[in-house]
């Protein structure tokens, strides 16, 4: 248990001190944050909009152990059981905490996400069942993408009616989940590019330093200028890649991407 903690924990926490502490810096300085602000938001588990999922990630990594004992002897049927369970107190206390206005913090956000946790779990142990429908899962996955596209466009802009279709927690994302999962899994023909096989050993620096740079040109990017949105992405990508690609190349430095 020590060298899963020494393995994952090294990995993850270093990250989230420095860039919770880069971006609160930020906050401090520039947005007027008190200190008391500060220590709000770290209980939060959120010091900045983007770094909900290194908190929520630390969790996960300090049950997983035990989580592993759990479903080693748990058959598939009863894991897909728990699964169900999980995901209707998720999704159920989702919208009911939409509705009531309620926070997560430090020592909960995480707990929502173990679903997935194990859900990961679990079509990787099953995934060759389901082999036989990989492109109908390709399918429903760019059918789902498009119906809930339109359909939060609809519900917020036209009948002006909040309910959460985006979000981490409800059905439709745990769906495109699923199906794009299975998809890649099962497809013995998907495979990346090499730039994209490159960049994926950058991405989780890029994540962790992009707010950045929305931050740098975050006064031009208004509704005037939406034309200039391709240009927008570009520069925050190739920007965030060459920082993080660089820091990678420090000894000091690439532990914190």
């Amino acid at each position: 248990m020590s060298i899963f903690y020494k393995k994952r924990m090294g990995k993850i926490v270093l990250p989230t001190l420095f860039w919770s502490a880069f971006f609160l810096a930020y906050l401090f300085i520039f947005k007027d944050f008190t200190l008391f602000n500060i220590i709000g938001s770290l209980f939060k588990g959120a010091p900045y909009y983007h770094l909900w999922f290194m908190y929520a990630i630390i969790g996960i990594y300090i049950f997983t152990p035990y989580l592993r004992i759990l479903l080693a002897n748990l058959s598939l049927v009863q894991t897909k059981h728990l699964l169900i369970i999980i995901f209707i107190f998720t999704i159920g206390n989702n919208y009911l905490g939409n509705y009531f206005h309620n926070q997560s913090t430090l020592f909960s956000s995480f707990i929502s996400y173990i679903g997935y946790f194990i859900l990961g779990y679990y079509l990787y142990k099953t995934k060759n069942s389901f082999q036989k429908y990989t492109a109908l899962f390709g399918i429903l996955f760019i059918l789902s993408l498009i119906t809930i596209s339109v359909a939060s466009i609809i519900l917020k802009h036209i009948l002006h009616v909040n309910i959460p279709i985006i979000a981490y927690y409800t059905p439709f994302i745990a769906f495109q989940a699923i199906t794009l999962y299975l998809f890649i899994a099962n497809s013995s023909e998907f495979k990346l590019p090499k730039l994209w096989s490159h960049l994926s050993l950058y991405s989780f620096g890029v994540y962790l330093i992009h707010p950045a740079f929305i931050l740098l040109i975050e006064p031009t990017m208004t509704i005037k200028n939406i034309i200039l949105l391709p240009a927008f992405f570009i520069f925050i990508l190739l920007g965030s890649y060459t920082v993080i690609y660089s820091m990678s190349k420090i000894k000091y430095l690439k532990s914190l991407v």
